[in-house]
């Protein structure tokens, strides 16, 4: 849509694509003033059409805010009345108004010209209101992911404490039974059959591995010290815990003292540590890794986890995840869900590094 107007703001050239855009025939608005194609709200009753107009979100080029006749707006310094003069129009976002009255989003190159000795400003305009509706929606279903994202993180928290308390308490306990039941049969009746003996060691054995098994599922379940201790003391059990179980692999964890006594909000501490733990699992299972490196640095506004290896890297395209694979598309969900940054690349050297952020809110705001 191309609109030129004069210093009062009258409609002077209405094309073709005006009338699509507007849905109003060029005759019935030649002469008319501008606000005609405005929203109410935009409307100035003092004839201060163009001003409405290139009420913007960006601006237009030029000084906004100066006066040129009735029109209420500077576009830079005088033009010469002898000739005809034009700054370069810069796109701007402006809201229009159908005949139906259908808002639209527009953007907008908003120029002017001296013919004749008479200040005339045009804007060319395109409706892009499907497409700013559509940002809209997506920016409106992206909230609302992240927000079911943090709620169903609360959810695991809660669900994983459920079952690992039901596991310590009741199926625990009937270990510890069943273990102490064994023990007093060995001593009630020392003198069994050899076979007898020895299918009674294999019970006691797989006692044990049952123990074993149970304690290993609590640490996965519910990480241990997380919400007693904090961050740093979690990482540092859960990189001992999985260093005992890859002797082949170094596994390291770097933080300062001060940031070892730090403590965040609590699901910010839950999020980085189960980014933590997914990025050290990847690392020790899926890179060929012979070394990786855990750090946590941070202050009381900010924290940040990141977990380096030197293993084969990352093929392109997979930091986002792939099908089937969703551990790094639940650590970048686990990110936004507290408002993190999540950044993974696989550098040219080798090996990959994948890093988390969490910054307050508030620490956002003063910077």
């Amino acid at each position: 849509a191309v609109v030129s107007v004069d210093e009062q703001g009258h409609i002077l050239i209405f094309n073709p694509g005006a009338e699509r855009v507007f849905q109003r025939s060029a005759a019935a608005v030649l002469g008319q003033p501008i606000e005609l194609l405005l929203p109410q709200a935009k409307r100035d009753a003092q004839g201060v059409p163009i001003a409405s107009i290139a009420s913007v979100d960006s601006p237009v080029s030029g000084d906004v805010g100066g006066g040129v006749g009735g029109v209420g707006v500077g576009f830079g310094g005088d033009a010469d009345a002898s000739r005809a003069s034009n700054v370069s129009p810069t796109a701007s976002r402006v809201k229009g108004v159908r005949a139906d009255g259908h808002p639209l989003e527009l953007e907008a190159s908003i120029s002017q010209a001296t013919v004749g000795g008479k200040r005339v400003l045009t804007a060319i305009l395109h409706d892009v209101t499907e497409q700013v509706r559509a940002e809209a929606d997506a920016l409106r279903h992206q909230l609302e992911l992240s927000a079911l994202t943090g709620k169903l993180m609360d959810q695991e928290k809660r669900t994983t404490q459920r079952l690992a308390q039901a596991l310590h308490d009741q199926l625990g306990q009937t270990l510890t039974a069943l273990r102490i039941v064994t023990d007093l049969d060995r001593r009630a009746l020392p003198d069994l059959p050899a076979d007898a003996v020895q299918r009674r060691a294999q019970v006691s054995e797989l006692v044990d591995q049952a123990v074993k098994q149970v304690r290993r599922v609590l640490v996965d379940l519910r990480p241990p010290m997380l919400d007693e201790e904090g961050l740093f003391a979690a990482i540092d059990n859960e990189v001992t815990t999985r260093a005992a179980l890859h002797p082949m692999t170094d596994l390291m964890l770097d933080a300062d003292p001060a940031v070892q006594a730090q403590r965040w909000p609590a699901d910010v501490e839950y999020a980085l540590f189960m980014i933590a733990r997914e990025a050290t699992e990847n690392a020790l299972h899926h890179a060929s890794a012979t070394l990786v490196r855990v750090a946590l640095i941070g202050s009381a506004g900010s924290a940040a986890v990141l977990v380096t290896d030197d293993g084969i890297g990352m093929e392109p395209g997979t930091d986002r995840g792939r099908p089937g694979h969703l551990g790094l598309i639940g650590m970048r969900e686990r990110a936004h869900a507290i408002g993190a940054k999540l950044e993974i690349d696989s550098p040219p050297e080798g090996g990959t590094r994948i890093g988390v952020t969490w910054v307050a809110p508030n620490e956002i705001q003063s910077v």
